[in-house]
């Protein structure tokens, strides 16, 4: 890219902050598993994984997955064949004997049955809230891509803690996805003007999109091709109080209302009375506030899901 000519100049500082953040270590988790492993994990089990996918956006998630999965056992590049759509086929080897593991990482709540069929578990990223008739089928959580949030989350945390908010509402959302339910959001909040809110005007950086969720009272979470998206990880992992549409997709450890977000209906015609509700009631804001950090480093971060798909696939074995 040719940053004289294509870049914005007021995005420039955010490139500044990208480059302090971007090559630095990822903070280490600093929970116990929620999920425990045997002292023996690593020599009894051993993780095929495969050398190509179906589409790019694979191949990105796979890394994110493989380097939490290789702090607890070994891992081996082998090739598995890819046959399913949406669907990341794996091998569990344990004490020799060979399983069957998929991830299904595709926006839809109907899973690709030929491929469940054909697999000894399945942990599928959008998980149906009301479950499915096969019991092969598990909530898959939702992992997150982009390393610079976990390189930044000390820093943005400390944006959290320190609690000069510079907006009321966080709403910032690509139009390419969900464009009925979030437009629909963006004109009730524009009903109150005396309110700031992220999100009306130019598109920023990633970085400064992270600042602003750090520097926001009240964050706004909807759908996007799937029930969830990585804003809500982003939310969580920062501590936000967060209001969202009911999710029709649940995590291993499912999300409370009022406990960990706030719901509002699906016509968004309580939206506005919400946000003013936690706007107004800051000691009910910081408790969703630290319930929705604890959530993240208890239950979403990678490491956490990387011993859940271990624990849960040992469960499982006869």
């Amino acid at each position: 890219m040719n940053l004289r000519t294509n870049l914005d100049p007021r995005q420039w500082p955010d490139l500044g902050v990208e480059a302090a953040y971007r090559w630095r270590a990822i903070p280490a988790r600093d929970r116990p598993l929620s999920w425990p492993l045997p002292h023996d994990v690593g020599k009894r089990l051993v993780v095929r994984w495969p050398r190509a996918y179906q589409w790019a956006l694979m191949a990105r998630w796979a890394r994110k997955v493989t380097g939490a999965l290789g702090r607890f056992v070994p891992l081996e590049l082998a090739d598995i064949p890819q046959p399913y759509k949406g669907h990341v086929r794996t091998q569990f080897l344990l004490d020799g004997s060979e399983f069957d593991v998929s991830f299904e990482i595709s926006d839809y709540l109907e899973p690709n049955w030929e491929a469940v069929r054909s697999t000894f578990l399945t942990f599928k990223l959008q998980y149906a809230d009301a479950g499915y008739a096969d019991d092969r089928i598990v909530p898959g959580g939702y992992v997150h891509l982009d390393d610079l949030m976990y390189r930044m989350l000390p820093y943005l945390r400390w944006i959290r803690r320190r609690g000069a908010a510079q907006w009321d509402v966080n709403a910032r959302f690509g139009r390419e996805f969900a464009k009925t339910v979030r437009a629909r959001a963006m004109d009730r909040l524009a009903e109150r003007r005396d309110w700031r809110v992220a999100g009306e005007g130019r598109k920023v950086r990633y970085s400064r999109y992270l600042r602003d969720v750090a520097a926001s009272t009240v964050c706004v979470d909807l759908p996007g091709n799937g029930p969830f998206c990585f804003r809500l990880v982003e939310y969580l992992a920062l501590g936000s109080c967060i209001v969202a549409v009911r999710h029709r997709a649940r995590l291993p450890e499912p999300l409370r209302d009022g406990v960990h977000v706030v719901f509002v209906r699906d016509d968004l015609e309580d939206l506005v009375e919400r946000c003013e509700e936690l706007l107004r009631d800051e000691e009910g804001r910081k408790r969703l506030q630290r319930n929705a950090l604890e959530y993240f480093d208890r239950y979403l971060h990678r490491e956490q899901l990387a011993a859940y798909y271990l624990n849960t696939f040992l469960q499982r074995v006869p």
